[in-house]
């Protein structure tokens, strides 16, 4: 497949510290639950799904004008034809969410993808993969044009990727990821904190273990080791905490992020999740009000179909890997070669298997899990 010319990395098999998601190993921040698990609760509920689609097109489409007076029915909702892409990123913005992450005046204008996730679901739906994008990974950014629409800016080498989102909001962050994996990306979406606090509130809460005690004033997170469910700020706590895990670093952060994912979308999978509508229709419209997504997302039925094609793809048939790097100080430099053996096995839609992935930096599985 062809693919654009890069030197900052391609995608591997290698670093794939992250098994299949039979072992929580999810994805996300405020961002990664939210991309596999709104997919999949949206639509996965049928009528539910469909009538919350419709209904919740008033807020996606607040502006269109309706000539039938409301009285059209729920659309018929069906799944994609063929493949799809679908990027996931995390906003470290504070705007709309109040004070308590932080002082919004001081974040106008700096955004930051703090956490970036792109979902490809495979040709024949049968599996699909889920990379992570280490924040303080250093790219070769494409020119994009700034987030307010007013200029054209060029393209930057050995840019820190989670500046990409500042520099040209969602479209940027999109040509970047594209410029890496040599993937078309259709459809992206933004989430907040108060996105990803809504949907676990929504679903009860989301269990997970901690092999230690998590102490961070920054994120103002304090937990003590064994089974926890998370909730409320703690969720986004546990999202942000860098330095209650690990080494302090983002690379750390990223296995307790996928750890909570892999949580999440079996709590949204389960019995009791879909088969309750006021669950279903609680997550969908957490997803609606607190994400920001492209163009080619704002029409609800096209989330449910991405979704009602995600709900039959096996947990154990999603795979969530880590993009390749090395370290370089407090920065992660691209490992070109295993990034490259491993978009072409995403784009061949091929079915491999990674390392045992035993949850490390301080998180184990969530009991009843298989290993």
């Amino acid at each position: 497949m062809p693919r654009e010319t890069r030197h900052d990395g391609r995608l591997a098999p290698g670093i794939a510290r992250h098994g299949r998601l039979r072992k929580p190993s999810a994805v996300p921040t405020a961002v990664k639950a939210l991309a596999a698990a709104t997919a999949v609760v949206i639509a996965s509920t049928g009528s539910v799904a469909a009538f919350a689609a419709w209904d919740l097109a008033r807020t996606v489409q607040a502006n269109s004008v309706d000539i039938n007076d409301g009285q059209a029915p729920p659309p018929s909702i069906g799944g994609i034809d063929g493949g799809a892409n679908i990027l996931l990123a995390g906003s470290d913005s504070r705007e709309g969410q109040g004070d308590r992450y932080g002082d919004p005046a001081e974040m106008v204008g700096n955004d930051h993808n703090d956490v970036t996730m792109l979902l490809h679901i495979s040709e024949d739906h049968s599996r699909a993969t889920v990379v992570s994008f280490p924040r303080d990974l250093l790219v070769d950014r494409p020119a994009c044009r700034s987030a307010d629409g007013t200029r054209d800016l060029p393209a930057a080498s050995r840019s820190p990727f989670n500046d990409s989102m500042q520099v040209g909001g969602l479209a940027c962050v999109v040509r970047t990821v594209e410029s890496l994996t040599g993937l078309a990306v259709p459809y992206g979406g933004v989430v907040q904190f108060l996105g990803v606090k809504g949907i676990t509130q929504a679903i009860g809460g989301v269990p997970v273990c901690l092999a230690n005690p998590i102490d961070d004033d920054d994120a103002d997170i304090h937990l003590g080791a064994g089974e926890r469910t998370l909730q409320g700020d703690d969720v986004v706590g546990f999202l942000r905490t860098r330095h209650g895990v690990s080494d302090g670093s983002d690379i750390g952060r990223i296995s307790n992020q996928q750890v909570f994912l892999g949580a999440l979308a079996r709590a949204v999978t389960s019995t009791g999740t879909l088969t309750n509508p006021a669950k279903v229709y609680g997550i969908a419209r957490a997803v609606v009000e607190d994400m920001k997504l492209s163009t080619s997302l704002d029409d609800p039925a096209t989330i449910a179909s991405l979704a009602l094609t995600l709900k039959d793809i096996p947990l154990d048939r999603i795979t969530f890997v880590q993009y390749p790097g090395f370290r370089e100080g407090q920065k992660v430099v691209p490992d070109a070669a295993s990034a490259d053996r491993m978009m072409a096995l995403i784009s061949a839609d091929a079915d491999f298997a990674l390392a045992p992935d035993r949850a490390a930096n301080g998180v184990v599985l969530p009991p009843g899990s298989e290993a």
